[in-house]
């Protein structure tokens, strides 16, 4: 009897023994378990640790890149400003050549009127004059009379008694440098710098 008590209390020891072995496997394998999520979570937040990281220094560069473009634009600006300044410089420039070939290409004449032929013009007995190549485009003395029967001021009243068409009229004497211009070509005379030109009326006692 005792043998027997003794048989069945070894029995149920071995049987529990058993139980709290696979209880204490499955609570292993539960810790197992919930290490392997632990280990998860933690590769998890890693990553969102590096994204997060990426996405700041993409913030960072989008701002430096903003920065950047702002520079430039700044910069255009300015390069537009000097552009247009260096476009006035040349155009000034143009400007200033032009007025020197004007001024290279400029004859200063002597005018004298005598004979009474001063009093047509305003009783101007002698007048010094530059003209450009743009007022005396020939050169000649047919520009010059057009000149001064048109746009030098000096005409003051009666021109018909100075000239006729793109001449002078009979009786006025032209003396280009001391010479009757009729021994220079007359109207086709090439005019120098220099020269001196006078005009006498014979019809009032010249």
């Amino acid at each position: 009897m005792a043998s027997a008590s003794s048989t069945s209390a070894k029995n149920l020891f071995i049987d529990s023994k058993l139980r709290l072995a696979e209880r204490v496997q499955v609570n292993i394998n539960n810790i197992g378990s919930v290490c392997r999520q632990v280990l998860r979570g933690s590769r998890s937040a890693d990553l969102l640790s590096h994204s997060a990281r990426n996405l700041a220094l993409q913030e960072h560069a989008i701002k430096n890149t903003e920065e950047n473009l702002q520079r430039l634009n700044i910069l255009a600006t300015h390069l537009s400003y000097q552009c247009e300044a260096i476009s006035k410089s040349a155009n000034s420039l143009e400007d200033v050549k032009e007025q020197k070939v004007k001024m290279v290409n400029k004859l200063k004449l002597t005018l004298e009127w005598a004979g009474g032929s001063e009093m047509i013009f305003g009783n101007i007995r002698k007048r010094t004059v530059e003209l450009s190549d743009e007022v005396l485009k020939g050169k000649d003395i047919r520009s010059l009379l057009k000149w001064l029967k048109a746009d030098s001021g000096f005409l003051t009243h009666n021109p018909e008694l100075f000239f006729s068409g793109d001449t002078v009229r009979p009786g006025i004497l032209v003396v280009i440098n001391d010479s009757d211009w009729e021994l220079c070509n007359e109207l086709d005379y090439q005019l120098q710098d220099g020269d001196y030109i006078s005009f006498i009326s014979t019809l009032h006692g010249g």
